[in-house]
């Protein structure tokens, strides 16, 4: 028998005395990079091998090939994590409201995920408008979302979807899903750039109009089957929609703006900087969706790496979040010119996505006039050597008689 995750069950088949264990297994891990599940060929556990080489001796004495060395083998984790550890917490959370009314914070997990995977769960579904305004049961999306068997990020992306982009959708959805297994099957390596693109998925899905794929193929067609009988949640006519307008629906969390023209860099959120990869080829448009993004590598390097992207407009934000669209007039300190100038912000929840001049409040103005001079006091307000001398003598004097009153400088 060779030996795979099969293996570590109760199964017992007659006369088998042999196992050949390759040490690896498969297993469904969450992809924090691509905010989805994805599966990954992994080494197995020192447990996990103990179980394997049980199958040789069900029912006689057998004998276990392992194929690492013994030296590699007390190098392996004892045992497997939780697989909850594994799973994105979003679509664990989606499955639980579902059947369990309450408080997921409150339900009896066998291995609960941890406090900071919880919160980060309920405020993805939260985004995608799976919650309800009670923020604990679900809304009728949620509910339609928690019906198909995908990642809630891929159920909003189909079940948003106008008619004449559905398929679309879906093909994008698919590639998505395993972009690492549509990558090796048509020799695609995503470290290297390919072009200016305006979606680094979209160049993907428009080989299958010259290539035939039949894995895509079968899965897209299952991504459609599994839509029309989970019914939809909106059914419009639907105006002509970019690849990126398509997919926004399932990444609120991961809309990013360009620092400047051309330039690679971005802003995603409030504070995050990204940094869009060589392999990636969206080159321009002011906003775009980091569509698999990796965790900055320290102080050094503060920002996250994205592969994938997609460029996105305006029009599409309105369009899909009309809700976390807003204004506000903000006193902005130009560094340059040494003046305080007055905008209007546009906002997509945290991150500024537009500007335009706008008259300022002047209290508001001398404020922060105030606190810029206070933090450059010794280079704006240079003393003369006669100040200074001055200054000093207070400073000494001060020392000497503290119980008097003396000019603080």
């Amino acid at each position: 028998v060779l030996a795979t995750n099969i293996a570590e069950t109760s199964l017992t088949i007659p006369g088998v005395t042999a196992v050949v264990d390759s040490g690896l297994a498969k297993t469904p891990e969450w992809d924090p990079a691509r905010g989805l599940g994805a599966t990954r060929t992994i080494e197995i556990s020192q447990q996990s091998a103990t179980q394997r080489a049980g199958r040789a001796g069900r029912t006689a004495p057998g004998i276990a090939f392992r194929m690492w060395t013994k030296e590699s083998h007390f190098a392996r984790p004892k045992a497997e994590a939780p697989r909850i550890r594994k799973t994105d917490p979003a679509e664990v959370l989606l499955q639980v409201l579902a059947f369990h009314p309450g408080d997921p914070r409150d339900f009896d997990f066998l291995e609960p995920p941890t406090p900071g995977a919880m919160e980060a769960g309920l405020a993805l579904l939260d985004r995608l408008g799976a919650l309800a305004n009670d923020l604990i049961s679900l809304s009728p999306l949620g509910k339609s979302l928690a019906r198909l068997p995908l990642h809630p990020r891929l159920g909003k992306i189909l079940l948003t979807a106008p008619e004449p982009h559905r398929r679309r959708a879906a093909c994008l959805a698919a590639i998505l899903a395993d972009i690492d297994a549509f990558d090796r099957r048509h020799g695609i390596r995503g470290s290297e750039a390919h072009g200016a693109r305006d979606c680094d998925v979209g160049w993907r899905a428009d080989l299958l109009e010259v290539t035939f794929d039949p894995s895509m193929e079968k899965e897209i067609g299952r991504l459609l089957a599994m839509v029309s009988r989970g019914g939809r949640a909106v059914d419009e006519a639907g105006d002509a929609l970019s690849d990126g307008g398509l997919l926004l629906p399932g990444y609120p969390d991961r809309v990013c703006r360009r620092r400047a023209a051309g330039l690679p860099r971005g802003k995603m959120g409030k504070t995050s900087g990204v940094r869009l990869s060589e392999g990636s080829g969206v080159r321009q448009g002011d906003l775009f969706i980091a569509l698999r993004a990796r965790a900055p590598r320290g102080k050094r390097n503060p920002e996250a790496m994205v592969d994938l992207a997609s460029r996105i407009e305006l029009a599409d934000l309105k369009r899909a979040f009309p809700d976390l669209i807003d204004t506000r007039n903000e006193a902005v300190f130009d560094e340059e010119s040494g003046r305080v100038f007055g905008e209007e912000q546009l906002l997509f929840g945290d991150l500024v996505i537009g500007r335009k001049p706008a008259r300022c409040d002047q209290k508001i103005v001398a404020q922060l006039l105030a606190i810029e001079a206070t933090a450059r006091f010794d280079t704006l307000f240079k003393p003369s050597q006669s100040a200074a001398t001055l200054m000093d003598r207070i400073r000494f004097t001060s020392g000497l008689l503290p119980d008097h009153e003396w000019p603080d400088v």
